[in-house]
């Protein structure tokens, strides 16, 4: 190899060594990656938590919701017993307000008939 050469393998080695220089301070030493897998973890563990208290509070909130929507269901079905009462009332009238005046009708017409 001709000294030229050999100069120019070495200028290009200072080069790449330069670059490699220029990126080492930004890459992530072992320390550094188990510090971050210590976060990692211990996020991890926070979020857990945080998730099972959302799922308590939203089961809480349910739970409630659920309750009040029993209660209007227990109230629409009382509601609905009591028309039902008051239908079979009213049905019952009617039918004796029907036969009464059916029995009218029949008196009317005899006296209608002997008026004739």
């Amino acid at each position: 190899m001709k000294t030229s050469d050999m100069e120019d393998a070495i200028k290009n080695l200072d080069h790449r060594l330069a670059a490699v220089e220029q990126i080492l301070p930004t890459l992530a030493t072992k320390q550094d990656l188990a510090m971050t897998r210590a976060e990692l973890k211990q996020d991890l563990a926070a979020l857990k938590a945080e998730l099972k208290q959302d799922i308590a509070d939203g089961r809480r909130h349910v739970e409630i919701v659920f309750e009040d929507v029993r209660d209007d269901i227990s109230k629409v079905a009382e509601g609905v017993a009591s028309l039902a009462t008051g239908l079979q009332s009213n049905t019952r009238m009617l039918e004796s307000v029907v036969r009464r005046l059916d029995h009218h009708d029949g008196i009317l017409q005899t006296l209608i008939k002997r008026h004739i």
